[in-house]
């Protein structure tokens, strides 16, 4: 992921939540 591409981001990480719940404690970091 690109740092530019925060919405992008947003969106795939959302996605990816439902497929890795851990990576909440990225977004919340």
């Amino acid at each position: 992921m690109k740092p530019g591409t925060k919405v992008e981001g947003v969106a795939i990480i959302a996605d990816d939540i439902s497929k890795n719940p851990g990576i909440v404690l990225k977004i919340n970091a």
